[in-house]
Formats: structure tokens, C-alpha cells, sequence
């Protein structure tokens, strides 16, 4: 417990204290105003004096990465206002190999150009994007975005502007660390550990620095969130476009269509005449099921429209049926004729991507010359980026190039040999006799069809990355002449491996559903115009599926 006398002595101290630490700070600021620095503006070599940017600068510092937790370079960047996200860890398609890019002012990755310690970043792709998850995230002491002007030093690769990521070059210690994190219901969990090392050597004329990390992702699938595993559509309502995942909503007056949901080609098909086109009471008639039953836009406020005059598609079991191109995908996968017949590829999709990272980067230094007179340096980065991609099954058609079907696989004028896979489908051969007339009118004639080959399984795709880069050479000053000068020598090497599952050949498909050129349904050799293994109709191996 403290006395009267006591407690005059502390109060004392302290405000002797508080005198000497606002005078400690009136000095410092008066030494700090008499003291001009040079300042190197990002984006260019030149020195500049008196300022510290000749054109809109934001400045993202190593707090700012350790605070956020930031584990992905672009996730950070990505909130900044002058950038627009680029490829990122939701971009599926395209994943771009599974790199990571910054976009500034929406222009393109190939329009923003990427520095490190203010001189060009290895290329990653032809087009001139550069990968970010190259750049060490545990070494960025800083990053530099300037938003305009770059072009006039750098060119139109620098016409959006410029990004330049300044690492560590004096660190001395020891730091190890790692992050754990997931969604609140546990899904898309990640995790990395990383390991910084630096020291300086021959009485403090040469550094070091040494950083390994390690990150891992778990993909996340579309259906995995009520909001993305359904492919909507694009409604308007007073003049309002929205979003909609409720068919009610069309029901509402005033309510327009902008855009459908889903895609029209599904795994059911949407299939169209060539020449004379098929009639919508021709494809009731064909198909059994009563006239004008189906709503052509599943809409039971304005009653039963008509469906799609000229197309129509493969029931779930057997038979054809119209069409309805309605604005929302079909809710049954095919199997409930009014639900419509566009197809919801979302669920399949990859939310997030799978992603695997090995990092490496070494940076040193070495004074040649006392006080930055010549200085030795190198810098060299070693990544290793597996990343993964699954989209719905191959769509042929409605955008590209259909299958082109044959009604009559006879060459021959006059001679009708009807097509083995219209024979199986009595509904179909019955619609192809309306049309033209007879089993004889299908001399020469075809169709086209549009389907998603859901039989074969879902697009898959695994990407590894190589990224090696190292750059090498000498900066000084020259003193008298107050100039700064640099050589160097870069050297990249980017090798990408990819692996795809499941994508389907149209001109495979084409051939099998032509019954791989074959002019007759007796018994015969191969044809020569088909291609190896074409399961021909008296073939039994290997089957359609490895085929195409």
C-alpha cells in the first residue's frame, strides 16, 4: 500500500516519463521532416524523389496476409475494388489448368502484368497469365497494385496495370507455421504448413532466406449447397431481372423469361429433322400420348401451351415424346414428363476445386562492394500445383456440331435398309413414316441429334504443375552520378500434365449411332471406313461405352 509521500513519488515518475517520450517524439519528427528518401514507384526502375506514386496505388502488407489468414494469394487480392476475380478456387470452367490469376479492371489476366521485386514474373501460360500460387505466400512482404500508368513503361501486357509482390530479403530467424480451416458444417476443409528460415553471413555482407510450404483442399461439389446445385433461371418482373429456383414464380403476372435454367441438351436428347421437319400432332400421333397434353412452358397459370413444334425426345424406358423447353431444368431427371425437359448439369459440377500445392523458394544476396555498391543476387522457386475438375457429362449439339443420324443406311437410291437403332425404337420408325410418307420416304434422309452422354460418367480432369523459375545477376549504385543499375539473367520452365476421364468423340458417337458404316444388317467384316473397335450390330465387343 502506498503512502501519500509514495504516491507523489510515482506520479512524479510518470510524468517525467510522459515529458521524455513527447520530447523523444518532437525530435523524431523533426529529424523525420529534414530526412529525403528515395522511393522506387512500382511498375517501373526509375527513381523518383519528394513522392511515393506517380499513379493510384494500394499497398497490401504482411499483416494484412497474417491477419486475414490469408492461405491464397488471390483470395486477398480479390477484394480489393480495382481488381476483378480472375481464375480462382471456384473457377471450374474454365479452371485454367488449376492456376490462380488477378484481373484488374475486368480486362483480362493477360492485360494485368505480374512483378516480383519489380521485375517480370515468369509466364505460366502462353497466353502470358501468370499462376499466383507460384509467388510464396509465407516470403510476400508486401504487394504493390497500381491500377493505371504501367502501359507507358511495361506495354499493353500492363494496359490494366500492374501488380508487383515485394518478398523478404532480410529476414534472420526461424518461423513455422500452419492453418486449419472448413466451412461451419465441416465441408471444404484445408490446411497448410509452412517454414521460413533466414540468416545473414560474413559479418551481415550476405543473406539467406529459405521458405517450403505445403497447402491441401478438399473439393466441394455443387450439390453440396441448396443454393448452387440447381441450374436457374433468369426471370424479370417489373423490370427487374432475378434469379429464381421457384417455379411459382412464373405464375405471377408480369413475370418474363430472360434466360431458361439448365441446358437444352439433355441426356434424354432434343432431337430435330433434317429437311422436312417433324410436326408436333406427328409426334403425339407417333408417341401415344394424348394431344396437346404437355405444357410447352410448365406454366399452369397460362394453361397448356404448345410444346416445341419441330423436336422432340427419348422417353425414360422407350418411346419419344415432345420436347418442352421450359425455364426451369427438369426436376425428376427425365423420368416426369411434365417437369420439362431441360437438364440441370449444376449438381455434378465442382464448387470448389480439389487443390494440392509443394512450394520451395530460396532468395540471396551477397555485397560484393560495401554500401550497395555491388551486390550479387538470386532468387529461385520451385512449385509443385495437382489440382482437380469435374464437370457434367460430354454435351454433343446445340452449340456445337450435332449427331448426325441416318434414317437409311444404304447408300443406294431407291434400296432402304432402315437403321438398326431406329428399328429398336418402334415409336421413332413410326414418327420417320409419318413424316416422309413411308418406310420407302426414309431413303436418304437423316436427323440430328442433341444429348448429353450421361452413360459414360462425368468429365473429369487432374492437372499437375511444374513451375521452375530462378533469376540470377548484379545491382549497384553508381554514386557520383546518383544512378542505379541492374542486370540479370531469368530463367522458367512450366511443364503441365493433364488427365481427362470421360470425354466422349462426336465423330465415335456419330458412327455408332450410323451403325459404323455398315450397308447392310447381314453378317460382314469391319468396314474400313469405321473406326477401330466401332461396335457394329454384329459385333459384341467392346461395347458403346469405351468406344466413343
Amino acid at each position: 500500500m502506498l503512502n501519500s509521500k509514495g504516491l507523489f513519488a510515482l506520479k512524479t515518475a510518470l510524468l517525467a516519463g510522459a515529458a521524455a517520450v513527447t520530447f523523444g517524439s518532437v525530435v523524431a519528427q523533426a529529424a523525420d521532416e529534414e530526412k529525403v528518401e528515395k522511393v522506387t514507384v512500382t511498375g517501373t526502375r526509375i527513381k523518383q524523389r519528394d513522392f511515393t506514386s506517380v499513379s493510384p496505388l494500394a499497398t497490401v502488407g504482411a499483416k494484412d496476409l497474417e491477419m486475414t489468414g490469408t492461405v491464397n494469394t488471390e483470395e486477398l487480392l480479390n477484394t480489393l475494388p480495382q481488381i476483378i476475380p480472375g481464375v480462382t478456387i471456384s473457377s471450374n470452367n474454365p479452371s485454367l489448368n488449376g492456376f490462380a490469376t488477378a484481373d484488374l479492371r475486368g480486362l483480362g489476366p493477360g492485360r494485368t502484368l505480374v512483378l516480383i521485386n519489380g521485375r517480370r514474373a515468369n509466364s505460366s501460360s502462353s497466353g502470358g497469365a501468370v499462376d499466383l500460387n507460384t509467388i510464396p505466400v509465407n516470403l510476400i512482404e508486401r504487394i504493390e497494385v497500381i491500377s493505371g500508368g504501367a502501359s507507358a513503361v511495361y506495354g499493353a501486357d500492363a494496359v490494366a496495370g500492374a501488380i508487383n509482390f515485394i518478398l523478404k530479403d532480410n529476414y534472420e530467424g526461424i518461423t513455422v507455421g500452419g492453418t486449419y480451416g472448413q466451412a461451419e458444417d465441416g465441408a471444404a476443409p484445408y490446411w497448410t504448413a509452412d517454414a521460413l528460415l533466414g540468416g545473414k553471413f560474413d559479418g551481415d555482407r550476405g543473406s539467406i532466406q529459405l521458405g517450403l510450404s505445403y497447402y491441401n483442399r478438399s473439393e466441394v461439389l455443387a450439390s453440396e449447397r441448396e443454393w448452387s446445385r440447381y441450374s436457374p433461371p433468369v426471370l424479370r418482373r417489373a423490370g427487374i431481372p432475378f434469379v429464381s429456383y421457384n417455379p411459382a414464380d412464373l405464375a405471377v403476372p408480369g413475370t418474363t423469361i430472360v434466360a431458361s435454367g439448365g441446358s437444352a441438351t439433355a441426356p434424354w436428347s432434343n432431337t430435330t429433322s433434317n429437311g422436312v421437319a417433324f410436326t408436333l400432332a406427328n409426334i403425339y400421333t407417333a408417341s401415344g400420348i394424348p394431344a396437346n397434353s404437355l405444357d410447352g412452358n410448365c406454366n399452369p397459370a397460362d394453361g397448356i401451351q404448345a410444346a416445341s413444334s419441330n423436336q422432340f425426345r427419348f422417353r425414360n424406358g422407350g418411346g419419344i415424346a415432345p420436347f418442352q423447353s421450359c425455364a426451369f431444368p427438369n426436376f425428376s431427371d427425365g423420368s416426369v414428363l411434365a417437369d420439362g425437359d431441360r437438364y440441370n448439369f449444376a449438381p455434378v459440377n465442382n464448387l470448389i476445386l480439389g487443390n494440392e500445392r509443394v512450394s520451395a523458394a530460396t532468395f540471396a544476396k551477397y555485397d560484393i562492394m560495401p554500401d550497395g555498391l555491388l551486390t550479387a543476387f538470386l532468387d529461385a522457386t520451385f512449385t509443385n500445383t495437382r489440382s482437380t475438375q469435374q464437370l457434367a457429362a460430354t454435351p454433343i449439339g446445340n452449340g456445337t456440331p450435332p449427331i448426325v443420324v441416318q434414317w437409311d443406311i444404304d447408300p443406294n437410291p431407291g434400296v432402304v435398309v432402315v437403321n438398326p437403332y431406329v428399328t429398336a425404337q418402334p415409336q421413332l420408325l413410326a414418327l420417320g413414316t409419318l413424316t416422309f410418307g413411308s418406310v420407302l420416304g426414309l431413303d436418304g434422309r437423316t436427323f440430328n441429334v442433341n444429348v448429353r452422354t450421361l452413360q459414360v460418367g462425368n468429365r473429369e480432369a487432374q492437372y499437375e504443375t511444374n513451375a521452375l523459375g530462378t533469376t540470377q545477376g548484379l545491382r549497384g549504385t553508381i554514386p557520383s552520378l546518383d544512378w542505379d543499375w541492374e542486370v540479370f539473367h531469368s530463367f522458367a520452365r512450366n511443364t503441365t500434365t493433364v488427365f481427362q476421364n470421360n470425354n466422349v468423340s462426336r465423330t465415335a458417337m456419330q458412327q455408332l449411332y450410323n451403325a459404323c458404316n455398315t450397308t447392310s444388317l447381314a453378317a460382314q467384316p469391319r468396314p474400313a471406313s469405321a473406326l477401330p473397335g466401332c461396335p457394329f450390330p454384329t459385333s459384341t465387343s467392346p461395347g458403346p461405352v469405351p468406344f466413343v
